[in-house]
């Protein structure tokens, strides 16, 4: 059920981990929707690299299994958060 998981009603956003940070500039490419289930290592997006067009995109990689809460517009520099992924409640107690 695409905005919805399966798992209980609160979540939480309390470690560092929630945010995944562009390691260099480009545009930002997002896999997802608001409120998608995110499982851990799946690639949350990529980033395309405007001044270098040979070079692959780099994907920027879910550091742990949560729902998506908010997501970067496509132009970025490095450091800059392209995806917040929140878990349930329950889980972070």
């Amino acid at each position: 059920m695409r905005g919805c998981h399966p798992r209980g009603a609160g979540t939480a956003v309390p470690e560092p981990e929630i945010c995944h940070v562009a390691l260099a500039e480009g545009i930002y490419e997002s896999f997802y929707e608001l409120g998608d289930w995110i499982e851990a290592g799946a690639a949350v997006g990529q980033i395309h690299f405007v001044q270098q067009i040979t070079r692959e995109p780099d994907p920027i990689m879910a550091q742990r299994a949560g729902m998506l809460l908010c997501t970067r517009g496509p132009g970025l520099v490095e450091g800059d958060c392209v995806a917040v992924v929140a878990r349930d409640l329950e889980l972070v107690q």
